[in-house]
């Protein structure tokens, strides 16, 4: 009804002649664009609402691999405060010892894969401004610092070069160049806005 009064509408002030015969010749058209329209929008709904909670559930585990580095890390260096270590990446990586290199590599790729989930999966910035509203703030700059490990771009482009990703590693090592930076800002301005609240 809705359709067909405003189409109405239109063609009358378009002054068109005969402007009930059309509209009932097009009244299958009308009908399939209205029932579209409302299949549209409900189906957007039902995969926003799926998105979300696939987005969730992708940054809960990797959130929960953060969390187990940085709780394995700080039983490894039980003088160092490990939270300041990861502050400074360069830091990081020369106090760190041969014992402790897995967890390096660990903490670079689940970055990564973060910093991915974050640029292409959708609704994963939605998803990731609920997950950091329930965060204290331990846990928040937890999370961001081991972030910065994305800052190391020689060792982790030696990294894709050694195979991280295959041979064909020129696109993931383009994306991760590309992209690090603004990952990094975008997840402080995700912060500034948590904290100011």
């Amino acid at each position: 009804m809705f359709f067909n009064a405003t189409l109405a509408s239109g063609m009358h002030m378009a002054m068109l002649p005969g402007v009930e015969e059309t509209l009932q010749k097009w009244a299958a058209i009308v009908s399939k664009l209205a029932s579209d329209c409302v299949a549209a929008v409900i189906e957007g709904f039902a995969d926003r609402h799926n998105n979300v909670r696939l987005r969730l559930a992708d940054y809960r585990a990797k959130l929960t691999a953060v969390f187990d580095v940085f709780a394995r890390l700080d039983v490894i260096f039980p003088e160092e405060d490990v939270l300041d270590m990861l502050q400074s990446p360069k830091t990081f990586m020369e106090t760190i010892n041969y014992e402790a290199r897995d967890l390096e590599k660990v903490l670079i790729v689940n970055a990564l894969d973060l910093m991915y989930i974050w640029m292409y999966q959708p609704r994963a910035n939605k998803a990731l401004s609920s997950i950091v509203e329930g965060m204290t703030k331990e846990e928040w700059l937890i999370f961001l610092r081991s972030q910065y490990v994305l800052k190391r771009y020689r060792e982790i482009s030696q990294m894709f070069v050694d195979g991280l990703v295959g041979k064909n590693f020129s696109k993931a090592l383009a994306f991760y160049l590309d992209r690090s930076d603004a990952y990094l800002q975008d997840l402080e301005r995700l912060g500034a806005a948590h904290t100011s609240r």
